[in-house]
């Protein structure tokens, strides 16, 4: 696009848009309107940026967090004014608490024209309030001459993205106000186009902790006990962890309990890697052995029995933390470390500790408890359990899972076993919705990776715009396979002490809320309309196969798969009480 050298909206908006691609931005998501106009043809026609467009600003916002999560990078938002600004608002909370870089640019009215009653004009000035890591409201671009609008946007760039990456990265949220005309000036015939100019800032930043002191707390604490754990909650970079978090379990002797969201749950040369650790954790034998140390990296675990295990027997608690985001709830710890990986592989290098027999006993029980659930699982009918197990055991390295918030999220924690390949697992467990799962899927699948997004049917039906969307091809055609189980509703609630004292009538219609329709004949109508594929199995085998199926065919498809509640709910406590069993050593039927 020709931008003519007078025109100093469009000269502000290159300069922004060039000056985020300098920092690292590949991608933005723009949603249509007129008043957020130059900033939607700027970035379409800026080299570098890759534009995907989005009807719902609320599938976008969490489309956009997707991409972020996928490509490690900031993605930038852009709307118009009014509403369309709001409808940000969950994937921003969902990004402030996970950590997910995000720069949200918002076409607003000039300040004479708020509160007067102009159409499509609400308060947006710190619209997403606390939410972020800087919020700005730029000057009218129209306002500056073109050279200083180069220059004040150049800055805005550069600090939009710094503030949205580093050591706490998270959204960042940059306010412009319009002026009309918002159509770019016309250019003349010998007026040509702006001569370039290094106007771009460059801002570099070293993530590096090095900490003496930390390095030196660290070999204390480990030192000091023999019979602790290593716990790893969610982490969008886990892999940057691995090989400290490796090395210190080997060299402390300490099992690994890592959810899959850390992307720590793989096999690792001579570390523990428990993979039942949920439902360990409600036996007796982990309240035989309790934790003297526990040292925790990445966020608020999604196992709920570890917390209460840990409250239980309130052991020296480290938290390494080096965004020091304090996510503490029980507040249990007792060592609060702003450090990073470095500093973690520097402190294992100087452990001397060999606790084997204390991680044997981890592995030996893990062991007796992948055997008793293994036992239930085979001699039964396909039910949510054995779904997050077998897509542990179908999924492709080099794939990408993306479990949902109530049940998947937690059954692909307790039965998901680690594996030689590496397997991406994400999750919305920063503020921990179920809005938006399908286009954040979506969004890792447009970074490139090939995904899997395992979704209830209540969790389906929130995003169906999401799937709608991801069926554009443009700018690229996306790999999606979304499976859907289908247990009539909010079933997780049944799991509550509720369930068994609230009138069932009222129950259903407040909590369960079942559709009057099930997921396979709502998915078979959309896939005749829209195009994607619809498939519908009833085992694991089908499972398997359906996945290695379509491992090398791009696009998008959905696989329902309907679960009796009942027996469900059922299934998830005898494999329960057969861990217990397992875990204690004792026999069915033995008191």
């Amino acid at each position: 696009m020709r931008i003519s050298k007078h025109d100093s909206a469009y000269v502000a908006c290159r300069s922004l848009c060039e000056g985020l691609v300098a920092a690292g931005v590949i991608d933005a998501v723009v949603c249509p309107g007129s008043r957020s106009m130059p900033l939607a043809l700027t970035v379409y026609n800026t080299a570098g940026l890759q534009t995907w467009v989005r009807i719902d600003e609320r599938s976008a916002g969490f489309f956009a967090l997707g991409l972020a999560k996928g490509s490690g990078k900031p993605t930038v938002l852009v709307c118009t004014s009014g509403t369309a600004a709001a409808n940000y608002l969950p994937a921003v909370v969902e990004a402030h608490y996970s950590g997910v870089p995000l720069v949200v640019l918002t076409a607003d009215r000039p300040q004479e024209l708020r509160g007067w009653g102009a159409g499509q004009t609400i308060d947006q000035h710190s619209l997403y309030g606390s939410h972020v890591r800087w919020f700005c409201e730029t000057p009218v671009p129209s306002e500056l001459p073109p050279s200083q609008a180069q220059r004040w946007f150049a800055q805005a760039a550069a600090r939009a993205a710094e503030q949205a990456t580093g050591l706490s990265p998270g959204p960042v949220h940059l306010n412009v106000p319009f002026r009309e005309p918002l159509e770019p000036v016309a250019v003349a015939p010998n007026e040509g186009v702006a001569a370039a100019q290094d106007y771009v800032v460059r801002s570099a930043r070293d993530l590096s902790t090095t900490s003496p002191a930390g390095t030196d707390a660290l070999v204390e604490f480990a030192g000091a006990h023999e019979r602790g754990v290593v716990v790893a909650g969610p982490m969008h970079d886990g892999v940057l962890w691995a090989d400290a978090v490796a090395e210190f379990c080997r060299r402390s002797g300490w099992p690994l309990l890592a959810e899959p969201c850390s992307q720590l749950r793989r096999e690792l040369p001579g570390v523990v890697v428990t993979n039942h650790h949920d439902v360990l954790l409600r036996t007796a034998w982990a309240d035989a052995e309790p934790p003297e140390a526990v040292l925790r990296v990445g966020g608020a675990p999604t196992c709920k029995p570890l917390r209460l295990w840990i409250e239980r027997h309130r052991p020296a608690f480290a938290l390494v933390d080096p965004a020091r985001s304090w996510t503490d709830a029980s507040f249990s710890v007792s060592l609060h470390l702003g450090v990073g990986p470095d500093v973690l592989a520097e402190a294992a290098g100087q452990l001397t500790g060999s606790g084997t027999r204390w991680a044997r006993r981890w592995a030996d029980a893990d062991a007796r408890a992948a055997a008793a659930i293994d036992g239930v699982l085979d001699a039964e009918p396909l039910q949510e359990a054995g779904v997050a197990r077998q897509l542990g055991r179908s999924l492709p390295a080099g794939h990408a899972l993306y479990a949902s918030n109530s049940m998947p999220v937690r059954d692909v924690d307790t039965y998901l076993r680690a594996r030689p390949e590496p397997l991406a697992v994400h999750a919305s467990r920063g503020a921990s919705g179920i809005d938006g799962v399908i286009s954040a899927a979506a969004g890792v699948a447009a970074s490139g990776t090939p995904t899997t997004v395992l979704v209830g049917d209540l969790a389906f039906r929130h995003d169906l715009g999401g799937l709608v969307g991801a069926f554009d091809p443009a700018p690229a055609p996306i790999d999606l396979t979304v499976v859907v189980v289908d247990n009539g509703g909010g079933t997780i609630f049944s799991f509550l002490p509720a369930y068994e004292v609230v009138d069932a009538g009222a129950f259903d219609r407040l909590m369960t809320t079942p559709p009057a329709r099930r997921s396979a004949e709502l998915a078979g109508g959309l896939a005749a309309a829209v195009g994607f594929e619809h498939h519908h199995v009833a085992s694991c085998a089908q499972l398997h196969d359906l996945l290695g199926a379509i491992q090398s065919d791009r696009g998008v498809r959905v696989i329902t798969i309907d679960i009796d509640p009942d027996a469900n709910r059922d299934q998830h406590r005898r494999l329960a009480a057969a861990v217990e069993l397992a875990a204690t050593g004792a026999e069915p039927g033995s008191q």
